[in-house]
């Protein structure tokens, strides 16, 4: 590879970095935000969730729509597209007057994001070939999630509690145009497609992403509601559009290679159901309830796992590279499912230094899997179709963190109950009233407030939060065996989706 060509991929690199960069600080700088921008609203608790809800969607609604553009104007121009949703989105909720422009900055800022994050997935797909190349490209990449991480939490809390929420928000504006003037004068220049495309189905295929996802998250939330059945209608209605759309035009714009070809389904499949390996959250939580650490705390109990995390991002295409990509992604997802076991071993009674260890051997472990994985999900298909393949990993990553959800939850909450329900009643305490009184416990209110509320003695409650706390232990072990078991799963379906085509995924020498 000649010098010239090399320093114009690492000038891509960078810009790819940076794009990366400015979406994970957007995601992750959300929850700082949400609550103080309610506050200064006077929403209660109905506009707090619609402020949760309304990214959600931005990022889900766009995502076909991304892949496709990627494919037609190039990803030059999407991430261009992408970087200008941001700051415009940053814009707008810093100077919402009330929620209804703060939604619409919301849902833009996400919807951008939404779309870099597609293309940048795609310009490696397209511009990078050869094992070895896309995993240096994925592991540069890779570091931009946990370095981000590492910083964010410290600047959203000195910017909100410091300045205004309003002052987090104009970051993302400020990181947008960065973005913005990095993609126009950092990227080649590309040739736009002659292909004439429709956009209705890919932003149909859109609606029913978002309405799928919105069917688990509001049965999760409240069950069989209303909720449910218009997110279900929404669904219906917009794989009935795509059915007509593709009946009457002779060409429509929803590429549905990734789907229609059995390898790439079973990577989007394996991708799906290595989301419930995921053990970031219930890592959070246990920081929260069982230690009772501030997100700050948290930040800084997490540095250990960052550096590891960026360590592994860096490393992991070298092992890639002397064993093969086929072999990384298998092997290494079925270790990260056994990492989760790890958690076994948090206890109530411990100093928090070591659910700290964990959370940093089980991060670094998971992102040397994530380079892997999308690696070999990009090598799946033939580069034209990288916009395509990208955007049906953040559909199958999406759709399996919302399964996650659902099924996590009812299985972590049974768990909790459970063990509540049998330390009381071998105290002689009632069971029903046990867990009334640890959901209390758990949503925030005080001994008194959750005696009162449930109607039992005061010197009862303080008995049952001992318990609470112990069944919070509890449901963290089933989760670490349940995580396990998925995880192997997950590699079972990678070696399955990989064998037919080894070439493909085995060693290959470095390029120089």
């Amino acid at each position: 590879m000649t010098s010239s060509a090399t320093t114009v991929r690492r000038g891509t690199l960078a810009v790819l970095w940076i794009m990366a960069a400015t979406a994970v600080f957007r995601g992750n700088s959300i929850n700082y935000i949400i609550g103080p921008a309610a506050t200064s609203f006077g929403l209660d608790g109905t506009g707090t969730q619609q402020f949760k809800l309304v990214p959600n969607i931005g990022q889900l609604l766009v995502v076909f729509l991304a892949g496709l553009l990627a494919e037609r104007i190039g990803a030059r121009r999407t991430l261009a597209w992408g970087s200008l949703g941001l700051m415009l989105g940053g814009l707008a909720c810093s100077i919402a007057p009330g929620p209804i422009v703060m939604d619409f900055g919301l849902l833009v800022a996400a919807s951008g994001t939404s779309m870099i994050l597609v293309a940048v997935f795609a310009v490696v797909g397209r511009r990078f070939h050869g094992t070895s190349d896309r995993a240096r490209a994925f592991g540069i990449l890779a570091t931009a999630m946990p370095i981000v991480s590492l910083l964010s939490p410290f600047i959203c809390s000195w910017l909100v509690e410091g300045v205004s929420w309003r002052a987090a928000t104009s970051l993302w504006a400020v990181f947008g145009a960065v973005a913005l003037l990095s993609a126009l004068f950092g990227l080649e220049k590309e040739p736009v497609s002659s292909s004439r495309d429709e956009y209705v189905t890919p932003m149909l295929a859109g609606m029913l992403l978002v309405s799928a996802v919105g069917v688990l998250n509001e049965f999760n939330s409240s069950g069989l509601s209303l909720g449910v059945f218009i997110y279900a209608a929404v669904a219906v209605a917009s794989v009935f559009g795509i059915v007509l759309m593709r009946r009457r035009l002779a060409r429509t714009s929803l590429n549905l290679a990734p789907i229609s070809a059995q390898i790439p389904l079973l990577m989007l499949v394996a991708i799906a159901v290595g989301t419930l390996t995921y053990q970031w959250y219930i890592g959070f939580l246990a920081f929260q309830n069982l230690f009772g650490m501030d997100d700050l705390e948290i930040a800084v109990a997490m540095i250990p796992t960052q550096i590891l995390c960026i360590l592994a991002a860096r490393l992991t295409p070298k092992v890639i590279v002397a064993r093969g990509l086929r072999a990384t992604a298998v092997y290494g997802t079925a270790i990260s499912g056994l990492t989760c076991l790890l958690f076994l071993f948090v206890q109530e009674d411990q100093s928090p230094v070591i659910l700290s260890i964990i959370m940093a051997i089980y991060g670094a472990v998971a992102t040397g899997v994530a380079v892997s994985v999308n690696n070999a999900a990009m090598n799946s298909l033939p580069s034209e179709h990288s916009g395509a393949m990208s955007a049906f990993r953040s559909a199958s990553s999406a759709f399996g963190s919302a399964v996650t959800a659902v099924l996590m939850g009812a299985l972590l909450i049974g768990a909790y109950d459970a063990s509540l329900s049998s330390q009381s009643e071998a105290a002689g305490l009632d069971s029903t009233s046990s867990v009334a009184v640890g959901e209390a416990l758990n949503s925030g209110l005080s001994y008194s407030d959750a005696a009162t509320q449930v109607g039992v003695p005061e010197s009862e409650v303080s008995t049952i939060a001992d318990f609470s706390t112990a069944a919070l232990v509890d449901s963290l072990h089933v989760k670490s065996v349940l995580s396990a078991v998925f995880g192997l799963v997950a590699a079972g379906l990678l070696a399955a989706a990989m064998r037919r085509r080894k070439s493909d995924y085995d060693a290959e020498p470095a390029l120089t």
